[in-house]
Formats: C-alpha cells, structure tokens, sequence
C-alpha cells in the first residue's frame, strides 16, 4: 500500500490491472451464472425423464404381474389344482381336525394332502422358476372359496399355509385385506406393500378370482405375493450433469415403499414430511430444489404413478414417485469452470501486469526526470538544466512547457535582483523626505490648534446673539397672531352685521307683505259678509215661496231655514276675522317700527365694526412689519452661528487632518523603513538562487 501510494508506476500498474481484470471477471461470473442456471433447468428436465421413465417401468411392472397371474388363474392346469386343493380342504373342513384346530384347519402332514401338493407344485413352481428373478414374484397362494378363507397352497410352503385368514395372526395383515376385497367384488384387486409375517419381509399382493366349478359357484382366489418394487434400480442412471439421480415410493400415508442408500430410510418406517412428498400424495407432479433438515440442498421432481391407470386392476390405493439428486454433486462442472475461469483470469492478470509494467514505466519516465527537476529547484537551484523528452504525447508537451517554464523564471529572478538594487537606494530618499514632512506636518497642527480655540470662542457669541433674535422673532410672530385674530374677529362681526341687516330688511319687506295680505284678507271677509247677507236675502225669498207651495214646499222651507242659519254662522265669523285682523294690524304696525329702528341701530353698528376693523387692520400691518424684520435678524444670526460653526468644523476637520497627516507620515515613515528592510531581504532571498 506504501508503495501505491508513492508511486505513479505503481497506481498506472494497478490501473491497468483492474481495466484488464475486472471485465473478465464480469464475463466469468455471467458465464457462470449462465451455465449454472442452465445446468440447473437441463438437470431438473433430466430428473423429470427420468421420473417419468421411471413410472413408466413401475406400471408396466405391475401391469405385468397382473397379467400374468390373470394368465395363470385362467390356464386348466390352475383350475385343476383349485379342483383338487378346494375337494380336499371341503372335505377336511368338515372334519374334526378342523373343529379342533380353527386357525389352522388343514392338517399338513397328512398324506394324502402331500399327494395333492405333489400334483398341484409343478404347475406353480415352473411359474415361479421362470419371473422369481425376472420380476421379484415371491409367492403364489391359493385360497378357499368358502368363507373361512383357507390358504390351500403356497408355492413357498410358508407358514402361512393352511391358514385361515379370519381367524390368528393373518386376520389382520394385507393379505386377509386382499381376499376380502376381491370376494365382495369379484374382481382383481392389488393391495398396498405392508409387512407380511410369514415371510418376514415387505410384500405386496396382486389377487383375482378363479372360477374352478359350475356356473354360481364362489370362486377361489389365485394370490400372486411380491417384493417390494426395486424403484432404485429401475430409475437410478447418471444425468447431463454426471450425477447419480435417485428414486424413492411412498405411499398415501408419506411412509416409504422403498429406499435407496442415497436417500436413506426404512421401507415401511421411514415418513417423508418433504414438499415433494405432500405434493406427490396429493396427486400433482413437479420439479424443485430443496434444502433437507440436514442443510443439504437437492433437487427433486416428484409425480404420482396412478396405478389407476393399470386397467382392470381395481387399485383403492396410489404411490408417489421422488427422483433427487444433490446440488453439488449436480452442478460439478459448473464449479469446475469457476476453476477453469479462475486460472484463466489468474493468466491474464500475469499478462496484464507485464504489459501494465512495461507501460507504466514509459509513462512515468518523464514524470520522474520533472520531478527530481523540481526537487533541484525547490531548494533554489536554477542552474538545472532539463534534457528534451522527444515524445509526441501529453507527457512530452508537459515536460517541453516545465523546460521553458524554468528558463523564464531563470531570467525573472535575475530582472527582480536588479529590481530590488534599485528599490533600497528609492526607498532610502522616501525614508528622508518623509521625516522632513513629519516635522512640517507637526508644527501645522500646533497653529491649527490654537486657532480651532478661537474659533470656537467666537461661535459661542454668535450661539447667544442668534438665541435673544430667536426670542425677539417669537413675541413678533406672537403679536402677529393676536392681531389676526383680532382682525378676523372684526371681519367676522362686520359680516353677522351685514347679516343681521339684511335679515331685518328682509323682515320688513315681509311685514309690508303681511301688510298687504290683511288688505286682501278684509276685501274677502267683505266679499264672504255681502255673500251672506245675499244668502240671507235668499232664504228669505224661499221661505216665502215654500209657504206659497204648501205642502210640496216644506223640503225646501227646510233648506231654505238651513241656508239662512249658515249665513248667520258666516257673518258672525266674518266680524271676529275683521276683529282679529283690526289686532293683527295694529301688532304689524308695531312690528314695522321695530324693524326699521333695528335696521338704523344694525347700520351704525355696522359703521362702527367696520371703523374698528381698519383701526386693527392698521396694527396688523405694523406687527407683522415687525415679525417679518425679527426673522430677517434671527435668520441673519442663524447663519452667522451656521458659518461660525462651519468653521469651526472646518478647523477641527483640519485639526484632524493635520494629525491624520501626521499620523500617516509616521506610518509612513514606519513603512518606509520596513520597506527598506523588505528590499535588503529580497535581495538576500533573491541572491539565495544560483542563476
């Protein structure tokens, strides 16, 4: 890692080596994958073949060991031997060798059932000789029509021979299920592997009816027993892969109906709780891998044999059929081109890194060379000379431009070494004209100090001239407003007189008004008291002529009477309007005189207000002369105090410069120095370089 991380060669090598490496490991792994998942698919088609052949074989078997007893039961030779068995057993049965023993009613030492044995064996043995190993027959069996279920005969002299089936031991094993079947039915029937005490294996049984006598007769059941169905070597073969596959039953109830070493279990004591396994007992079919309890993974395909498929066979019962098959040992090849692959990527990283090396080094050449130049010139040695990298590339125009690059700072150090010379002698007058000016600059600020003092005395009597006009234009300008008021009181009076003039003249033209209505209103009243005395005249003349009609008139002396009575009604009211109105003119005679006293009393008063008006105009126009000359001097005043303090401002800001000049000659001074020590320095720093 030190070494990566000091070196250029040694990153542009691990560079390289990771552009070269890293796709091929992409490629590889890719590869893999896709070898792997498709091993995987092609294993798993393989084990479904191979399950499928596997099923094929196992009906085919069965199917085979019911043909075959189904051909034994129906050959003379086996019907003779029923004939003969079943006339011996009848006879027998009824005998009290029978009575005495139940369970085992025939008496097999007897001779003459040795004689029947010898007769009936050829025919069952040849059997036997023939698909013991061929097929894995292990047994024929003859049993009694009769409803005892006798064993009459095995081929194998078992001890199960002349047994009874309902009765000890046999009541209850596979067999005794086998019989009661196919005789409550009639037909074939199979009955699932189960454990068979006389033979002391594992066996299952393949039954049909034999019709050995008249027409109605029960028949008799021709038994055929087998060993379990070697599953292993039926279906056990190397797939694509080369892997062993492995093939196991079991029946409905999970439990094993056969094993192999590589699976493991007992047949009839081993129960597989696996995925496979509840599937292929449901009936359904597919293909998978597994994780076992053991952390093992396999790859399994499982499906039903449908032994309801072997027609005629009246099975109640089915297996299923597993086919696994490690993982590992299935993708071998597959870890067996990781290797490959890994050698292979191990080879190109060797060459990758040679051509890496070779290339690097190329690469960091110039690299190099500029950077043991820039070591020289960063101790101050400019003397280096650089050498011309004759390379076309981007190395070759960066090593062109640091080579001119050092040339010109070559001859840039040498041009600022003579600037420095020619600095310290320039910074050496500045440093004596500056101390000339600092002294002036000091005896200027002692003068501009005493004249701010005075100054400042003359801005305080002009503070004080400028406070008593400020005072003087306040009482002024008071007086001004005192006499404005008076004045607009005066004009306001004026005009409340004019006002009451013309209201007391417009009160007089209404009582002239009012004069002349009462003239008109007793012109009326005249005309209403002629119009009653008319009225009066006329109820007269029609009382006398209502009296002159009789009867036919007295209607109208009635209206005659009431036009009378409202005449009288109207004189008398018209004389108590004249009498008001004699009041009424006697109060607006009054009222006139009143009125025009008041207009004579409001004119003078008028007069009066207006002289008092010009009188206070008059001493408006002084005060405000006045005011206006006190604001002339109080504005005079506030710009002698402005002016005076301008200068005074002025004489401090020029104090303050003063001393800021001072200061700043000073600082100058200061600067001056350190300039000239900067200067030496440059020149030593400078004369450092070797040029």
């Amino acid at each position: 890692m030190h070494f990566l991380a000091k070196s250029l060669m040694g990153k542009l090598v691990l560079l390289f080596l990771l552009i070269a490496l890293i796709p091929v490991a992409i490629v590889g792994y890719l590869s893999y994958l896709s070898a792997k998942s498709a091993l995987h698919e092609a294993t798993l088609r393989e084990l479904s073949t191979s399950r499928d052949r596997a099923r094929e074989r196992i009906i085919t078997s069965v199917r085979q060991a019911f043909g075959d007893i189904e051909y034994l039961a129906a050959t003379p030779s086996t019907q003779r031997a029923f004939m003969f068995a079943f006339v011996y057993t009848d006879f027998v049965l009824k005998g009290d060798y029978a009575k005495a023993n139940p369970e085992a009613p025939l008496d097999l030492s007897a001779e003459e059932y040795k004689q029947r044995l010898a007769d009936i064996d050829p025919t069952f043995s040849r059997f036997l000789d023939k698909f013991q190993v061929q097929r894995s027959y292990e047994d024929v069996l003859m049993i009694s029509p009769d409803e005892k279920g006798v064993i009459m005969y095995t081929a194998r002299k078992l001890s199960d021979m002349g047994k009874s089936l309902i009765l000890g031991k046999l009541a209850d094993t596979s067999l005794a299920h086998l019989w009661k079947k196919v005789k409550e039915t009639g037909k074939p029937c199979a009955e699932d592997l189960a454990f068979y005490p006389p033979s002391g294996t594992a066996s299952w049984f393949v039954g049909v009816p034999v019709s050995f006598r008249e027409q109605g007769q029960a028949p008799g059941i021709l038994v055929l027993r087998l060993a379990p169905i070697a599953v292993g070597g039926l279906a056990t073969g190397s797939s694509q892969a080369g892997a062993t596959e492995d093939m196991i039953l079991i029946g409905p109830d999970k439990i094993l109906r056969s094993a192999s070493s590589k699976m493991g279990g007992e047949v009839l004591k081993t129960k597989i709780e696996s995925g496979p396994a509840v599937e292929a007992t449901q009936g359904k079919s597919g293909v998978g891998e597994f994780t076992e309890k053991t952390g093992i993974r396999r790859l399994y395909s499982w499906a039903p044999v449908e032994l309801a498929s072997v027609g005629g066979l009246n099975s109640d019962f089915d297996w299923g059929l597993i086919t696994g098959m490690d993982s590992s040992k299935a993708f071998e090849k597959v870890n067996s081109l990781v290797k490959r692959l890994v050698v292979i990527w191990m080879i190109i990283g060797v060459c990758a890194a040679m051509a890496a090396f070779v290339m690097a080094r190329t690469m960091s050449r110039p690299v190099r060379l500029m950077s043991d130049s820039a070591a020289r010139i960063s101790a101050g040695d400019f003397t280096v000379e650089l050498p011309h990298i004759r390379r076309s590339d981007e190395l070759g125009s960066l090593a062109e431009a640091f080579r001119i690059m050092v040339t010109n700072i070559r001859g840039q150090i040498a041009q600022i070494l003579e600037a420095a010379h020619v600095l310290m002698a320039s910074t050496a007058q500045i440093s004596t004209t500056v101390t000339e000016v600092a002294e002036s600059t000091s005896r200027t600020s002692s003068a501009v100090t005493e004249t701010t003092a005075t100054v400042e005395q003359v801005r305080q009597a002009a503070k004080m001239s400028s406070d008593k006009a400020k005072q003087v234009e306040t009482s002024s300008q008071e007086a001004v407003q005192t006499s404005e008021s008076g004045k607009k009181a005066t004009e306001g009076t004026i005009e409340r007189m004019q006002m009451i003039k013309a209201q007391m003249e417009s009160i007089g033209e209404t009582v002239v008004r009012l004069s002349e209505q009462s003239r008109a209103i007793e012109d009326i009243i005249s005309a209403v008291q002629d119009l009653a005395e008319q009225s009066n005249i006329l109820a007269v003349n029609a009382s006398i002529e209502a009296a002159r009609a009789g009867d036919h008139g007295k209607g109208f002396a009635v209206v005659a009477q009431e036009i009378k009575s409202l005449a009288d009604q109207s004189r008398a009211a018209t004389d108590q309007v004249r009498s008001i109105l004699d009041e009424t003119r006697k109060w607006v005679s009054a009222v006139v005189m009143a009125t025009e006293q008041g207009g004579k009393a409001v004119e003078s008063g008028v007069q009066q207000s207006q002289v008092a008006g010009e009188a206070i105009m008059t001493l408006t126009r002084s005060v405000t002369s006045s005011s206006q000359a006190a604001s002339i001097i109080t504005a005079s005043s506030e710009q002698q105090v402005v002016g005076v303090q301008q200068v005074s401002q002025a004489m401090v800001n020029i104090d303050e410069s003063m001393r800021q000049n001072l200061e700043g000659t000073r600082q100058l001074e200061a600067a001056t120095h350190r300039l000239e020590e900067l200067g030496s320095n440059l020149k030593k720093l400078i004369e450092a370089y070797r040029i």
